[in-house]
């Protein structure tokens, strides 16, 4: 087991070359009637070991055939070789083929520019009626970009006497790039997606906020991502490409799959994973001004240590949304704002222990939030610009 732990901050996307290729002309004039989905990798870093090996297992599971409907496509950035966008499919006996649609000079591949151009040359040349995309790299939710690394937060908290991490081997943060330290806002990632796809699914850390999902609400119909941070193995996706591709797929079969593979782990037995369906995110943001409105006292009184951590190392960013407006709210306003909810995190799981992070069931409510009061005045400013903070006003 190539276990790590990845993280993302912000999503690190693509400024590639657009380059003509006439034999993929065809492809580009005509709408198939299946599915196209993107894996796209921002790798050049640590994690490149780890995502050259999640490449490798795709071809363990399901892949579509040449002829079929459905595409696959992978850009990969890995440290050591050419970024590059493929084709994987099955031949007529059977094997796996990795063909090359593009090759790229040298870019950082964590860009919003990059990521752009990278998606709208694959969805150019692959039309479809419906799309899919999973990202891979190291992420920090919806910090703004460096926030995560060049910040310590303050007083107090577990592991914050030490300088450095004691499971950095084995987490994921997404968006770093070794090209150089340009990484991507989710206020701009929402700019370079060049359609609406039926999923977006997160391989990296910490992208389970209710700012990333409420950001991208209108990019897809649903989200797959974790709260908290995603062991650097990744998804298991030999067990899962089959249910992704499915005309009528369960997102929450994924979702159950990425937590099996690792709540048996000899290892590291411990996950975090959510679903979220985009169409509640105005009510759910809706139900949470209405509360904030009239609670903004009790808001400034909320006691950090009671709050339900998703996060380590004294990063104090990331905790439970759910239990956070229960030490706020009314019974009857907690009961509204739970059936709100509940239309938006459809389905979550976590085990008991994160890596020395304690999960309770009793508080935990599958996505996570910022805290005022657990940031600085510069992430406050960069958080009253976020559109769950516009429609909410959580954050004054």
């Amino acid at each position: 087991m190539k276990e790590k732990v990845k993280s993302f901050g912000c999503l690190v996307f693509l400024c590639a070359i657009l380059v003509q290729i006439s034999s993929c002309s065809i492809e580009s004039r005509r709408i198939r009637n299946g599915k196209t989905i993107i894996y796209y990798a921002a790798a050049n870093n640590n994690l490149s070991y780890n995502i050259s090996e999640d490449i490798s297992e795709m071809a363990e599971g399901y892949v579509p055939e040449k002829n079929d409907l459905n595409v696959f496509l992978v850009y990969s950035d890995i440290e050591g070789s050419v970024p590059s966008l493929k084709r994987v499919y099955r031949d007529r006996h059977g094997e796996v083929v990795y063909e090359t649609i593009e090759e790229y000079e040298a870019q950082n591949s964590a860009s919003p520019e990059v990521m752009r151009s990278v998606l709208v040359r694959a969805l150019q040349l692959f039309r479809s009626e419906k799309y899919g995309l999973i990202l891979s790299s190291h992420a920090t939710g919806w910090l703004p970009q460096g926030y995560y690394n060049r910040t310590s937060s303050g007083a107090g908290g577990m592991y914050s006497f030490m300088t450095e991490d004691p499971y950095a081997g084995i987490v994921k943060s997404f968006g770093n790039d070794r090209t150089d330290s340009r990484e991507c806002n989710i206020d701009e990632l929402k700019t370079v997606l060049p359609v609406h796809f039926d999923f977006i699914m997160f391989d990296c850390c910490l992208m389970g906020g209710i700012e990333v999902a409420y950001e991208l609400r209108n990019k897809a119909d649903y989200i797959i991502a974790s709260p908290a941070e995603i062991l650097s193995e990744g998804f298991p996706y030999d067990r899962i490409l089959g249910e992704l591709f499915a005309s009528s797929p369960s997102y929450i079969k994924v979702c159950d799959a990425f937590f099996d593979y690792y709540s048996i782990s000899d290892s590291y037995p411990c996950a975090t994973i959510s679903l979220f369906r985009t169409d509640g995110m105005d009510n759910l943001s809706g139900v949470v001004h209405d509360i904030v409105k009239t609670q903004r006292e009790l808001i400034s009184r909320v006691n950090l240590s009671d709050m339900q951590p998703y996060f380590r190392l004294n990063k104090r960013w990331f905790y439970d949304l759910g239990h956070y407006v229960k030490s706020f709210s009314t019974d009857k306003q907690f009961e509204v704002f739970i059936s709100a909810l509940d239309e938006v995190v459809v389905y979550h799981r976590e085990t008991d222990d994160f890596l020395g992070v304690s999960l309770d069931p009793e508080k935990v409510y599958g996505v996570s939030t910022y805290i005022q009061s657990a940031g600085t005045e510069e992430l406050d400013n960069y958080y009253r610009t976020l559109e769950w903070n516009v429609m909410t006003g959580i954050v004054e």
